[in-house]
């Protein structure tokens, strides 16, 4: 129990991580299929859920599956600092039903590292066959439902290399067993009967009839991925028929008298080799995703998906409706099966495909609601002025909610917080809460997933010995800093363009209260000037690694401008060299501002204001908007109230930001969390009125900026549409 435990442990938690995959492409005996045949004719299905969660800590990726329910195991790992040669890793085995029966505990089996596990029948009851690996011998474990082992059968040794794929199978009188391109018929003591090269790399073992064994593999002479059905004849073992699939099926299961096939979009069925997939469910139109679809059973009248979102999941029952369904439904603001339509408006840009994909998760656990994104290519303001109605809209970043508030086109969502458990805004970062509350605390007309601070990370190199720099220094020295190494701002990409680092300047040139402004102002004109000479250098792109690989990956910040940066989500949090500063204004001072990003409101001309309520709080808790790794994280197992948004302020008290994870594990000081305390605090609400006058100082100076028109005009216009603009305002 010395070094060879311990490489065999760490190979161990590898394991748990890394997929084994293969690939295809030798020309031998095998049938092409066609592609699937259009969904046009697909039945309208109606359809029941049954949501389910498994325990936390699931391994969700060895899993097993029958017509019931799932199992699966939960892993105890050793506490930071308990890896030691003596520590032994112990699996508690667990089964689902899909009905949300309590769940019921299967025992415990210790060592090793556990390849696959499949569900079988004996002694009239659900039992589990477990394939252990230990370091030096391979063991099927049969398990039952009292937690007892009722049977650990030692294997042959050709079985006792953990870093080679086995899947198990049931049959009648005993087991099948892949490894690598072989397949074994072991008896039900687990002693080998029969074995044949098949020729190609076994991933699955799907499933067995009367007599053939279905497989999904590739060709292990080929370098690319090309998957195939197994064919495999059950009394020789001897490969019968390798089927080409297209290559976007994504799994297979053993269905009447064929199998089905999942697609990215689509279900279609099929005779291995006899004729076309016959598309027989859109999963589009069903709102459920393929990648999520782990077991499929049922008839051709009921079907029976199993989905599984890490530690949720769902039975999803899908029965086809009668031809007039859809024509006989009185009200056109519910799905054929009764669940109420909520129309969310979300403008066409980065967010369109995230808010697309999270309203198909959460429609496929909704027994109440149906999400229907609505995408639309116009400003805001226009979609409603058109009579459109929808029940939940999504403001842009560039938006202001005030209006729409002044209006009270709006609903009030604190009476719905107030009127639940599962929410709460107990603990959320001072500033954010600020910004979500009006009315003296009174109301919250928007819920945001996260907000970001407009800061920069710097070295200080550019401030001087008082650490102060203006806005004028500041250009001069970034011009200075590019010129040295020949590199410069990104101009393509909005976000990019470092004339954001204008925009906490704005506010010394105008006044909102009072509705004036004074962009003709000696020092605005000196702003402009400094940043047209410095800013005729800039080029159109640079090579992002070439100029990390040669200056570091600061120096890239630094080239491509000040930006919008996520609280929690940007690495430069956590950067030992760089500080993270505000944007200097022209009077010295930093000026630091938070915004929240994709605010969520329902229109008070909404219909179904909870339903809408649901999802909004749904999106808003997704696990990429919240700290992962905390307690407060699971709320969809633990009983206690949930922080809203609070798992922020709890982010900071433990380790800070994603970036421990996603950009390697770099320490995190009690500077650099007090650092981004002090940030929140000072930071000013970034409000749209703001970013109107950006926009419009954008638009005004870009004349002057090219040449074509002299500074006196062009601050003059600003300066006239710009109070203007205020004083429409008041």
């Amino acid at each position: 129990m010395g070094k060879a435990r311990k490489t065999f442990i760490i190979t161990l938690l590898l394991c748990l991580w890394i997929p084994v995959t293969g690939c295809s492409n030798r020309e031998k005996n095998k049938t092409q299929t066609n592609t699937a045949s259009s969904g046009a004719d697909v039945p309208l299905y109606s359809r029941t859920s049954s949501v389910f969660t498994l325990l936390p800590d699931s391994n969700v990726y060895t899993t097993g599956y029958d017509t019931d329910g799932i199992f699966y195991y939960v892993m105890d790992t050793p506490e930071e600092g308990d890896m030691t040669d003596e520590w032994v890793p112990k699996y508690d085995f667990y089964y689902q039903p899909y009905d949300k029966s309590p769940v019921v505990s299967y025992g415990t089996v210790h060592d090793g590292i556990i390849r696959t596990i499949t569900p079988v029948t004996g002694q009239n009851e659900k039992r589990l066959m477990v394939l252990q690996l230990t370091e030096e011998e391979a063991h099927l474990v049969e398990l039952d439902s009292k937690g007892n082992v009722c049977d650990d059968m030692l294997l042959d040794s050709v079985f006792h290399d953990y870093e080679q794929t086995e899947e198990l199978l049931a049959v009648d009188g005993g087991f099948v067993v892949s490894l690598k391109k072989e397949i074994f018929l072991l008896d039900d003591g687990g002693n080998i009967m029969k074995s044949s090269d098949v020729g190609y790399s076994v991933s699955e073992l799907i499933g067995t009839d009367e007599e053939t064994i279905y497989a999904l593999g590739d060709d292990m002479s080929s370098d690319r991925y090309e998957p195939y059905v197994l064919l495999i004849d059950r009394s020789t073992l001897s490969m019968r028929d390798a089927v080409r699939l297209d290559d976007k099926v994504t799994n297979i299961f053993l269905f009447e008298d064929g199998l089905l096939a999942v697609y990215d979009n689509r279900i279609g069925f099929f005779h291995p080799g006899k004729d076309e997939v016959r598309t027989v469910i859109d999963l589009d139109k069903q709102d459920i995703l393929s990648s999520e679809i782990v077991f499929l059973y049922g008839t051709f009248d009921a079907y029976q998906i199993v989905t599984l979102d890490k530690t949720t999941g769902c039975l999803l029952t899908l029965s086809e409706a009668a031809e007039d369904a859809e024509s006989a439904a009185v009200d056109a603001n519910y799905t054929a099966d009764g669940r109420r339509i909520v129309h969310l408006a979300v403008n066409q840009d980065d967010i369109t495909w995230n808010m697309t994909f999270h309203a198909k998760k959460y429609n496929k656990i909704s027994e109440h609601a149906y999400i229907q994104v609505d995408v639309i290519d116009e400003p805001l303001e226009w979609y409603l002025g058109k009579g459109n109605r929808p029940d939940i809209v999504c403001f842009p970043w560039d938006s202001d909610m005030g209006p729409y508030i002044e209006k009270k086109a709006l609903t009030n969502m604190l009476p719905l917080l107030d009127n639940q458990d599962t929410y709460s805004f107990d603990g959320i970062v001072p500033k954010a809460k600020e910004l979500l509350l009006y009315d003296n605390g009174n109301a919250v007309y928007g819920i945001s997933p996260y907000f970001s601070l407009l800061v920069r990370p710097t070295d200080g190199a550019e401030y001087d010995e008082n650490g102060q720099c203006d806005i004028y220094e500041y250009l001069e020295w970034h011009e200075d800093y590019m010129a040295e190494r020949d590199i410069y701002g990104v101009m393509d990409i909005p976000k990019f363009r470092y004339e954001y680092l204008l925009y906490a300047s704005l506010d010394q040139f105008y006044c909102e209260e009072e509705a004036t402004a004074d962009f003709t102002a000696d020092a605005f004109r000196k702003l402009m000037k400094t940043y047209k000479e410095n800013s005729g250098h800039l080029k159109g792109e640079f090579d992002q690694y070439a100029v990390e690989e040669e200056y570091g990956s600061y120096v890239y910040e630094v080239a491509r401008g000040p930006r919008w940066i996520m609280t929690y989500m940007g690495p430069y949090f956590t950067r030992r060299k760089a500080k993270l500063e505000g944007i200097p204004g022209t009077d010295g001072t930093n000026h630091v501002y938070m915004r929240l990003n994709t605010v969520l409101s329902i229109p008070e001309t909404s219909d179904c204001k909870q339903e809408a309520f649901d999802f909004v709080m749904y999106f808003a808790t997704l696990e990429e908007h919240l700290m992962k790794g905390l307690p407060e994280y699971y709320y969809g197992h633990n009983t206690d109230t949930v922080g809203l948004l609070s798992i922020w302020e709890s982010g900071l008290n433990t380790e800070i930001f994603e970036t421990t994870r996603f950009y390697g594990a770099i320490p995190v000081t009690d500077d650099m969390k007090d650092q981004l305390r002090y940030l929140m605090d000072i930071a000013e609400p970034d409000t749209g009125v703001r970013r109107a006058i950006f926009e419009m100082m954008l638009e005004e100076m870009e004349p002057y900026l090219k040449g074509n028109k002299d500074l006196d005009s062009a601050c003059e216009i600003l300066n006239s549409k710009v109070t203007l603009y205020l004083q429409e305002g008041q």
